[in-house]
């Protein structure tokens, strides 16, 4: 899948390469959230309805792991979207067994606070965790978790956007709850009228409670084949000892819902405004 997508990306590339966003007529193009591990300040506008999907894998030396986050966003209000998250199925391959199960979930809401809709610049993003991933296969710790995130994005030039998250969350596991940190940072480039490409850091203070920092760096593509329906692949770097050595990931994001429709017969929202990096989805 995600040689198809890379694929697609390349032969996006050679037809808009010369072609600039500015110069384009606008359409109300969707803002995903997914594949980025940081979260965009975008809210969905109410009426909407965004499904974000993906398959990722990565490799610790002896151990493979897939993933197949899922997100829904509603918009249920100017400011507010409600958000509904799960991990998905997992696979755990190891010397030993492999293991196989459902993964966690979340429920959330992203809430901007200031910045208009088509440009936010600072939203929040609260979200309970559900531990319903087996502890006993080691697929996760069997616990509730609550964290609360703070967003901020800003273009700082008509093809380069910016973004950084930072979130402290109260993490579960057998004997209680314990304090983790995360800081990201991301930079996308409007590459062409229908690719984007971005780099983006993020860091934990932990993930297990007698664990260290795990820390990588991501990056991929996300191709606009339809101003309502995205895909995109890519790849991660560990950078810690407590990181996966590498991972790959590729998904789609589509929305349905009357305002997008709405907001294109109006002449809505600002062209091409989507960024790419996963919510609380982590690689």
């Amino acid at each position: 899948m995600t040689t198809a997508i890379a694929l697609l990306a390349l032969t996006l590339t050679v037809q808009e390469a010369a072609v600039d966003p500015a110069d384009r007529p606008q359409e109300a193009t969707i803002d995903a959230d997914r594949p980025h591990v940081g979260t965009g300040p975008h809210v969905v506008a109410p009426g909407e309805v965004q499904f974000e999907l993906g398959v990722q894998w990565q490799g610790l030396p002896d151990i493979r792991t897939f993933g197949s986050p899922a997100l829904i966003r509603i918009g249920v209000a100017d400011r507010v979207e409600v958000r509904v998250s799960s991990d998905g199925l997992l696979a755990r391959y190891q010397p030993v067994a492999d293991v196989y199960g459902l993964g966690n979930a979340q429920l959330g809401a992203k809430i901007r606070l200031f910045g208009d809709r088509e440009e936010p610049w600072f939203s929040v993003l609260p979200m309970v965790g559900f531990g319903l991933a087996s502890r006993e296969k080691g697929l996760g710790a069997g616990a509730t978790d609550a964290t609360v995130t703070w967003l901020v994005g800003r273009e700082v030039h008509r093809r380069v956007h910016l973004e950084a998250n930072y979130g402290i969350g109260a993490i579960g596991d057998g004997i209680g709850h314990f304090a983790q940190h995360l800081v990201t940072g991301a930079a996308v480039h409007q590459t062409t009228l229908r690719l984007q490409t971005y780099v983006e850091a993020a860091w934990w203070s932990l993930q297990e409670r007698s664990g260290t920092a795990v820390g990588f760096i991501d990056y991929g593509v996300i191709a606009t084949v339809r101003p309502r329906f995205l895909l995109d692949a890519g790849a991660f770097s560990g950078i810690t000892s407590a990181a996966p050595n590498w991972g790959v990931f590729s998904g789609v994001s589509f929305a349905i819902g009357k305002s997008g429709l709405d907001q294109q017969l109006r002449g809505g929202t600002r062209a091409y405004r989507q960024r790419p990096v996963v919510n609380a989805q982590y690689h």
